[in-house]
């Protein structure tokens, strides 16, 4: 009987954050991709691939690890939490390697999109300008 409480608490407080909506994965204009490969992002935010086909260095652009999203894109992307990714991060800080840019809120990175080349992040709304560039819909849950 406890097991079946203990579920039934996991599932009413986990299952409405399972209710996911759409990532759009945005970039510059300038930035000189169409499109992106859920391979490729993956190595870009594990800063395994760090350039474009130009040479042009990549900016991944992360959201608080507050955020729901970032929960989101971390666990449709890599299959984890965000706190399962420290040990990577500590990892990598010894070869030199940072973790992609963090900004405070959806907003504030597509700001940052419309105004630095190169960039890339991921936001919950299909941005509705051409001041940004949509690379991949990740559909979820």
């Amino acid at each position: 009987m406890k097991r079946f409480n203990l579920f039934t608490l996991f599932s009413c407080l986990y299952f409405p954050m399972m209710s996911w909506a759409d990532i759009y994965i945005i970039t510059h204009p300038s930035t000189p991709i169409q499109s992106i490969s859920r391979k490729d992002l993956a190595a870009i935010y594990l800063r395994k691939k760090r350039y474009w086909k130009d040479d042009s260095p990549i900016v991944p652009i992360n959201l608080s690890a507050l955020s729901p999203l970032r929960d989101q894109f971390t666990q449709t992307i890599f299959n984890r939490a965000p706190h399962e990714m420290g040990g990577y991060w500590n990892k990598m800080s010894f070869k030199g390697i940072h973790p992609p840019l963090i900004q405070s809120s959806e907003q504030t990175a597509l700001l940052f999109i419309q105004r630095v080349p190169n960039t890339i992040a991921y936001v919950s709304s299909r941005p509705d300008n051409n001041l940004v560039k949509v690379l991949l819909t990740l559909t979820t849950q």
